[in-house]
């Protein structure tokens, strides 16, 4: 049997093709972790589609794709990806300027990824609680913007918006 012609494939850095076949003859990848160091394989067709959508794993696991998300190698040192809230522009983000005004932008805290969080008030009983931006849109695309902070909040402001339409 003559030998497929896929040793010239360009593979990332850290993954090369196993010298085993499968049990059918099928050929595999050997991707390393970057974080820990563990192999991982992976048939090669697969990983292949998957490169070629730029969904290639680049891990062993879902703990190591955490910290390769929140850090990156900078010349050999590690720095961390979440940006400085100083050095982001707020003023000319069109995100937040048509925000409600009983919703103001959290300029205080980030997630971790750089995520943006708001600080719903709360019509009924004033308090203040923190969600995800993307949250708060999720809610007001579906028709129905989370203002209040509890089910009790909810019940008093839809039962003076019905008395209100009477």
């Amino acid at each position: 049997m003559s030998e497929p012609a896929v040793m010239d494939i360009d593979l990332p850095p850290g993954v090369q093709i196993d010298p085993r076949r499968g049990r059918m003859g099928g050929l595999y990848v050997i991707a390393t972790c970057p974080i820990c160091g563990r192999n991982s394989r992976y048939l090669l067709s697969w990983y292949l589609r998957q490169l070629s959508c730029g969904r290639a794993p680049k891990t062993c696991s879902l703990s190591c794709g955490r910290v390769l998300r929140r850090t990156k190698t900078v010349s050999g040192t590690t720095v961390n990806k979440t940006p400085d809230p100083e050095t982001v522009p707020v003023a000319d983000d069109p995100v937040i300027d048509d925000l409600p005004p009983w919703v103001r932008l959290d300029n205080t805290h980030r997630g971790v990824l750089g995520g943006r969080y708001v600080i719903v008030t709360c019509p009924v009983c004033g308090r203040e609680r923190q969600m995800r931006i993307s949250e708060f849109r999720s809610g007001e695309r579906r028709g129905y913007p989370p203002r209040a902070c509890s089910r009790e909040c909810g019940w008093v402001l839809r039962r003076r918006r019905k008395e209100a339409a009477r």
